[in-house]
């Protein structure tokens, strides 16, 4: 009599260890890849909401609306100042002292009073930044270690009425023309995002490796 065997053979234990490995490993690379897919996703939305900010100060600029009693404002301005080292910014007027229409010029940074007057609204005899409620925090779930300026750029203002940019230095002054545009990165690598701003008023949002940023600083 022939025997049957058994089709049913159970798995030696080195078998079940075997295909055990292997699912973690499965696993665990899944697991890499969407932390990776989540950290770009991060990334793009910091760098989304810190363009849409620049584009609200920028039409706030263009409408120039000033409260009751309020003295001209030159215009809305970003504070970045701590977005290097703590990752946030400001939004800001640029207040004059008195309520009659003044364009912006060289002269005028170089003799602007650059203090806070505190308050919401450019009222008063003095000249000076009103800030806007709500310091804006890049890193707030997007685990972004440090955000690199192309150059020392303490302040961006956009003028009122015309919306043109002016980029301002640590000392007050405009930069020099020759610095056309300013470059805020977001990210490292293979995530890098790139906010450029430029001295025409364009503001665009580019993904990029990290060999493409270097021929963009070109």
């Amino acid at each position: 009599m022939e025997k049957i065997s058994n089709p049913k053979r159970a798995l030696t234990l080195l078998e079940v260890l075997i295909v055990m490995s292997i699912a973690l490993i499965v696993i665990a690379g899944g697991s890499v890849g969407f932390l990776a897919i989540r950290r770009v996703q991060l990334v793009d939305q910091a760098a989304l909401n810190f363009k849409d900010n620049l584009e609200n100060a920028k039409h706030s600029a263009l409408v120039t609306k000033r409260g009751a009693g309020e003295n001209w404002v030159y215009g809305i301005g970003v504070d970045l100042s701590m977005i290097s080292t703590k990752n946030t910014y400001s939004l800001f007027k640029m207040c004059s002292n008195s309520g009659g229409y003044t364009p912006l010029s060289s002269t005028l940074f170089n003799l602007f009073d650059w203090r806070d007057l505190g308050g919401t609204s450019c009222t008063g005899v003095n000249e000076g930044i009103v800030y806007l409620p709500g310091k804006k925090d890049l890193s707030a779930g997007s685990g972004l270690k440090g955000i690199a300026l192309n150059t020392d750029v303490k302040y961006i203002i956009f003028e009122s009425v015309t919306g043109r940019v002016y980029f301002v230095s640590k000392t007050g002054a405009i930069f020099d023309s020759k610095i056309d545009s300013l470059l805020v990165t977001f990210g490292a690598g293979k995530s890098t995002r790139i906010i450029k701003i430029t001295s025409g008023a364009s503001i665009e949002f580019v993904r990029t490796t990290k060999t493409k940023e270097e021929e963009i600083k070109k």
